[in-house]
């Protein structure tokens, strides 16, 4: 086999050409590395200048026994190398191959992870090692057991869904979730678990190759070869898949297509010649039929038999003739074969290299536009109007505490006023006025004092407690249903309203995500230690004066009224009764008796009106005495309700300021990062971007500087 070395130097300073182009990029892309792998694969076989045959069948011993016999043939062994493959399924013949890649920033060592797609079923995404195939860490906590659903599409292409995941799966950074199926574009990111790429969500970014000649993958390896010899069975019809295989094969430029119909040692003749014929018609109908040759041969024997060396007799002549074409094809054609197929090979792969180098363009493009689009979303000028109309709102609320201090003010008045029926006042007076007076004698003296009932001599502390136990539970009441109102209804809706609308009011940036619960308010208080206090008895509490006994007020008492009752009825009788009766005589004893009955009722009278006054200063001194401390103990616990809005209040400027400063702060990362973005997308539009265009450029003048040489290799 001569090579022309013009041609051979020319393709092989192209290939060297391309692998120092690939080699260049090989460490910023994997995607170059099988590339890389098959630039050398080419270099060799330029330099082995060995022809391939490629025989593909359905059943792999026929292939084998096909290679077994061609081998026996010394020239087509020195010619060519001969390789077997069975014959792939059609879903194989059409889907791209295409790789996951996924992104794991937030992983210890932030890994990155490479899931090539080579599978012609569908196939399961998720952290459940026993669903799914393609398995995420474990440590992407929001991915799902059984997350997401990948699979081939018959033309050309990939297409993904959520099987139900607990968090959903965004495409590109869509806030919406992905609804039904998706047809995969080069470079898309598929966000499993949070669109924000959250702490244990995942994002896997899809890559296609976009060419099967560019990809180390089995089916497209198939036609990297100068002569192929499908083997089909003359028992069934030319199957599908063989059409397909064929009809991909010729656009390869394979030098020589032989289809090799086996004929079974038994079977029905007639169904065998209607196979071929409708074979042969089938042939002859294809535009690439000039490539076509179709041969019927008997592989039986040596398939029985792996020492057999011979077929039937009645199949040698074309064998024969299937052996004298490969010969003709090697001595004639050999230089213009292999250059064509390397030739064919360095085209697809230059296009593969072109197509990753697109590929990045368009992801750079995309990152780009995302990076404008973020860039023009940010906005923290109008963030910082927005925050700052929205403070201003909030600080307007401050007139809601006067007005609930004001009406714990209106309520203490009417708690207290004296003239209203039921006000404190008036429950005290009643309690002081159903007291029961207590009278007793002891050293002389008389003591008057107040109690609960008309027991003898009841403790005092007893009547105490109770008028602190009605003051001390009225209050709590009072003070209990004020802080109710003081929640709820005071002003607009209460603190709980002025919280709740300064939430809504100031939780405007979604991004700044404010704890609900620093805008809530305390729904009880405790009164107790106000109302417990250590109040002493009144000191009034009883009146003692020294009551003179019955003799001693008729001794003091008697002679005077008697000398007195006397005189009065002598000047009076003076005149009607004759001087010479002597009046005194029988007059005085009989004033006696009565004279001292008076004297004796005076006396009773007398101690009554003593006691009556008693009780009228012991009231009066007691009902002053607690209606002071109830006014005190409301006073004090009105300045605890009102100590404690303070606090609410301090507590709502508080806040007010640590929201201030939290969007202050995030406008202020808004803002840097604004110029990290506009950093960011000049650096692409001026360094990135413009590589990229320079590689593209270098790459066609690669091309056009090949496909130059391509000319040349059709001469003799």
């Amino acid at each position: 086999m001569k090579v022309i070395s013009a041609k051979t130097d020319k393709l092989a300073k192209s290939i060297h050409a391309v692998r120092q182009f690939v080699s260049e990029r090989g460490s910023q892309d994997e995607a170059y590395l099988p590339i890389g792998s098959a630039l050398a694969t080419l270099e060799k076989a330029l330099q082995t200048k060995s022809l391939v045959v490629q025989i593909i069948s359905q059943d792999v011993n026929q292939a084998q026994s096909l290679q077994k016999l061609l081998n026996m043939n010394s020239l087509v062994r020195e010619a060519y190398q001969i390789q077997t493959s069975p014959l792939p399924e059609i879903s194989q013949l059409h889907v791209l191959p295409a790789v996951l890649t996924l992104k794991c920033d937030h992983l210890n060592g932030k890994q990155s992870f490479r899931y090539k797609l080579t599978s012609t079923k569908p196939q399961i995404i998720g952290r459940n090692p026993d669903i799914a195939q393609i398995l995420l860490p474990d440590e992407l906590s929001l991915v799902s057991g059984c997350h997401l659903e990948i699979q081939p599409l018959m033309k050309d292409g990939w297409q993904v869904r959520d099987v139900g995941s607990r968090n959903g799966t965004y495409i590109n950074g869509s806030v919406q979730k992905l609804p039904d199926w998706y047809q995969l574009k080069a470079g898309d990111e598929i966000c499993l678990g949070s669109v924000s790429g959250a702490t244990g969500s995942a994002t896997l970014v899809f890559e296609s190759s976009g060419d099967r000649a560019a990809a180390k993958d089995d089916t497209s390896q198939l036609f990297n070869c100068d002569v192929l010899c499908l083997i089909t069975d003359l028992s069934q019809p030319l199957s599908n898949a063989a059409k397909q295989l064929m009809a991909q094969a010729s656009e390869g430029k394979i030098a020589k297509l032989f289809i090799i119909a086996t004929t079974p040692g038994i079977g029905n003749p007639e169904v065998i010649q209607a196979h071929w014929r409708t074979m042969e018609a089938w042939v002859k109908s294809q535009p690439y039929y000039p490539l076509i040759e179709q041969i019927a041969l008997a592989l039986q024997p040596v398939i029985a038999n792996p020492q057999a060396t011979v077929l039937f007799p009645h199949t040698r002549p074309e064998f024969e003739q299937f052996s004298q074409t490969l010969e003709t094809l090697a001595k004639e054609k050999a230089e213009e074969m292999l250059l064509q197929r390397i030739m064919t090979q360095l085209v697809k792969l230059v296009d593969a290299i072109e197509a990753i180098l697109k590929q990045q363009e368009a992801k750079l493009k995309q990152e780009t536009h995302q990076a404008e689009d973020q860039l023009n979303s940010l906005a923290p000028a109008t963030l910082k109007e927005q925050t700052k109309k929205a403070i201003k709102k909030v600080e307007g609320e401050k007139e809601q505490f006067r007005q609930i201090k004001t009406a714990i003010s209106q309520s203490e008045a009417h708690l207290l006023d004296k003239f209203r029926q039921n006000a404190l006042p008036q429950k005290v007076e009643h309690f002081v006025k159903h007291l029961e007076p207590a009278v007793f004698d002891q050293g002389g003296h008389r003591t008057v004092r107040l109690q609960l009932g008309n027991e003898q001599n009841p403790a005092l502390n007893d009547m105490h407690t109770a008028a602190l136990s009605l003051a001390q539970a009225e209050l709590a009441e009072w003070a209990t249903t004020q802080w109710k109102h003081i929640c709820l209804s005071y002003g607009e809706g209460g603190l709980n309203g002025l919280w709740q609308r300064s939430y809504k009011t100031l939780n405007c940036i979604p991004e700044v995500a404010l704890p609900s619960s620093t805008f809530e308010v305390t729904q009880s208080i405790n009164i107790q230690p106000v109302l417990q206090i250590s109040a002493v008895a009144p000191t009034e509490c009883k009146v003692r004066y020294k009551q003179p006994g019955l003799l001693g007020y008729l001794g003091k008492n008697f002679k005077g009224q008697m000398i007195s009752t006397v005189s009065t009825l002598m000047l009076v009788g003076s005149t009607f009764i004759p001087k010479e009766w002597n009046i005194k005589k029988f007059l005085i004893p009989g004033l006696i008796p009565p004279i001292g009955v008076a004297v004796f009722f005076a006396y009773q009278h007398e101690r009554a009106m003593k006691v009556e006054e008693a009780v009228e200063k012991l009231q009066k001194g007691t009902l002053s005495y607690y209606q002071s401390l109830s006014e005190d103990l409301t006073k004090k616990l009105s300045q605890y309700l009102s100590s404690s809005v303070d606090s609410e209040e301090r507590r709502f400027w508080t806040t007010l300021e640590t929201v201030s400063e939290q969007y202050t702060t995030h406008i202020s990362e808004l803002e840097m990062l604004q110029l990290q973005l506009k950093a960011q997308i000049e650096n692409s539009k001026k360094l990135h971007l413009k590589n990229l265009e320079q590689s593209l450029a270098d790459l066609e003048k690669l091309k056009r500087e090949i496909l130059a040489i391509a000319p040349t290799m059709t001469k003799a």
